[in-house]
C-alpha cells in the first residue's frame, strides 16, 4: 500500500464535510520519523532527534532512543512509524476502511471523526470535539502541531460560503512549474484550451526528436503536469495522458505541446475543483427511484464516455459522482480494438460500473449506505440498450462478458444504466479534443463549476486576499 490516501478518497473527506456540515481539521506530527520500534525488550528508536521534540514510549515515558544517521535511520523509522500510528488510532476507538488503509472512521457512529493519512500529516472531517481528543490522544506520544489546510498535498482551498462549497487549486504549484519552464510568459493571455493545433500528428514515427537532456526535462514537465491533472484539474486529464503516450520517444511537438498545456493550466488555475453545495439533484425530481440516504448529494454515480478519432484502441473515460458532484476521474486508452462505436461505448460502460461497484462499498462503509441502484449515465443509445436488454451480445467473448458484467449489476440492484445527452455527459471531456466553447463547458460541468452555482469572481476574491 501507499503511505498517501488516494485522492479520490481525501476529496470525498472533503465533500462529506461539506455536505453532513462538518468541521475541517488538519494536523501534523512533529517528530514522526522519531519512531520507535517495539519488541518485549524496550526496544530503540531509529532516526535522528529534532529539538523541543521529545520521544516518549505508549505508557508516556521517554523513550530509550539509539540514534542513526538519517540515510541508515530512515527507511527503517519511517515503517515503524506508520506501524505504531497505525495501532495509536486504532487504540482511540477507530477502524482503516477495507479499500484504503490510510482512511480511518471511528468505530462509534455517534462519534463523527473520519480522516485520511498522508505519513504524518492527518486530514480530519468532524463534529463537536472529536478531533480535538484524538489530537490528544496522539500528544501522548509525539508532539502534534494544528495547521492550515492549506498545503494538504501540495493544495490550495478557497471556502466559498455563500455557496457552502470549497474550491480546491494547484495554483502555487502551477507557478513554480510557469517559473520553472516559462518564466517570461507568466503575464501573457493564456491560451482557451489545453489542446496544441497540432497535437493530434503526435506519432511515434516522428524523428524530430529531442536529445538526451531535453527529454529529461519534458519527462520533468510531463510528470507534474500528471500530477496537477489526476488530483484536481480534471478536465485536463485527457490531453495530458494523450501527450504522455509518446513518452518513450519524445519529439519537438511533444514538448510543445506540453508548453502549450502548461500555459493554458496556468492561466485557469483559479477554476479548481469545486466540492459541496447544493446539486442539482436535490433541485429536481429524478428519473429513477431515489435513494433512501438523507441526502441526494451523497448519492453515488458515474458518467463514461468513449471517444473514437484516433487510430487503434479508443479512448475511454469516467467520473466518479456523488449527486451531481464529480469527486474523481478516470481516462485511459483501452485495451481492446473494438469493432463499432456502440462496442467502445460499452467497453467504457463495464469499466465505469466496476469503479462505481468499489465506490459504493466505499462509500457504505464510510457510513453513507447506497442501497439503491447507482446511476450510470451514457450517451449511447446502443449501449444503453445493451445494459437493459438482458440479452448477451453475440460479438466477441471480451465484449460478451463485459455485457453481461453491467446487465447483472443492474439485475443486482447495484446499478441503473441512464441515456443522457452528449451536451450532459460531462465524461465527454475525457475522452477526445473538443473545440474552445464545448471545452469551456464540459470543464465547468466536471469541475463542478456550474452545478453548484459558484461565483468565480469570489473565488479570484479569496485568491487574492
Amino acid at each position: 500500500m501507499s503511505n498517501v490516501v488516494k485522492p479520490m478518497h481525501w476529496k470525498m473527506l472533503i465533500h462529506v464535510a461539506l455536505v453532513d456540515g462538518a468541521k475541517i481539521k488538519r494536523f501534523d506530527i512533529a517528530n514522526a520519523h522519531q519512531s520507535s520500534r517495539r519488541s518485549p525488550n524496550d526496544p530503540p528508536a531509529y532516526s535522528y532527534p529534532i529539538p523541543d521534540c521529545p520521544m516518549y514510549t505508549a505508557n508516556g515515558e521517554e523513550a530509550n532512543v539509539q540514534w542513526m544517521n538519517m540515510l541508515n535511520g530512515m527507511p527503517e523509522a519511517g515503517n515503524a512509524f506508520e506501524k505504531d500510528l497505525a495501532a495509536e488510532t486504532a487504540n482511540h476507538g477507530m477502524r482503516s476502511v477495507i479499500q484504503d488503509d490510510l482512511v480511518w472512521i471511528h468505530n462509534d457512529s455517534d462519534v463523527y471523526l473520519k480522516m485520511a493519512f498522508n505519513v504524518d500529516d492527518i486530514l480530519a472531517i468532524y463534529k463537536d470535539d472529536a478531533a480535538d481528543n484524538y489530537e490528544k490522544h496522539l500528544s501522548n506520544r509525539w508532539t502534534v502541531k494544528s495547521m492550515e489546510l492549506d498545503g494538504w498535498l501540495g493544495n490550495q482551498f478557497y471556502p466559498n460560503p455563500e455557496q457552502n462549497t470549497m474550491t480546491i487549486t494547484m495554483e502555487v504549484r502551477l507557478c513554480e512549474y510557469m517559473k520553472e519552464w516559462l518564466p517570461n510568459e507568466m503575464d501573457k493571455e493564456p491560451p482557451p484550451t489545453p489542446y496544441h493545433p497540432d497535437l493530434m500528428s503526435l506519432s511515434m514515427e516522428d524523428e524530430d526528436l529531442l536529445g538526451p537532456e531535453e527529454a529529461k526535462m519534458a519527462h520533468r514537465l510531463c510528470a507534474q503536469l500528471l500530477y496537477t491533472v489526476v488530483t484536481v484539474y480534471l478536465s485536463g486529464q485527457w490531453v495530458i495522458f494523450y501527450i504522455a503516450r509518446y513518452t518513450s520517444k519524445p519529439s519537438k511537438l511533444y514538448w510543445e505541446c506540453l508548453l502549450h498545456a502548461l500555459r493554458h493550466m496556468y492561466g485557469h488555475r483559479h477554476i479548481g475543483l469545486t466540492l459541496g453545495g447544493v446539486g442539482a439533484a436535490q433541485l429536481q425530481t429524478q428519473m429513477y427511484t431515489r435513494s433512501p440516504i438523507d441526502d441526494e448529494r451523497l448519492r453515488t454515480g458515474t458518467h463514461v464516455d468513449a471517444g473514437h478519432a484516433e487510430d487503434g484502441p479508443s479512448t475511454g473515460g469516467h467520473t466518479l459522482d456523488c449527486g451531481e458532484t464529480t469527486i474523481h476521474s478516470l481516462t485511459g486508452q483501452h485495451r481492446a480494438v473494438t469493432l463499432g462505436t456502440t462496442d467502445s461505448e460499452m467497453y467504457e460502460l463495464s469499466r465505469g460500473v466496476a469503479a462505481l461497484m468499489a465506490f459504493k462499498e466505499f462509500m457504505t462503509e464510510f457510513g453513507y449506505p447506497q442501497e439503491m441502484a447507482s446511476p450510470a449515465k451514457c450517451d449511447n443509445a446502443g449501449g444503453v440498450f445493451k445494459a437493459t436488454a438482458g440479452k448477451s451480445d453475440k460479438r466477441s467473448m471480451y465484449m460478451r462478458r463485459r455485457v453481461k458484467f453491467v446487465q447483472e449489476a443492474e439485475k443486482l440492484g447495484l446499478t441503473i444504466t441512464i441515456k443522457v445527452r452528449t451536451e450532459d455527459n460531462r465524461a465527454d471531456i475525457l475522452t477526445k479534443m473538443l473545440s474552445s466553447k464545448t471545452y469551456a463547458r464540459m470543464r465547468d460541468k466536471i469541475m463542478n463549476v456550474a452545478n453548484v452555482a459558484v461565483n468565480i469572481h469570489i473565488i479570484i476574491k479569496h485568491q487574492s486576499q
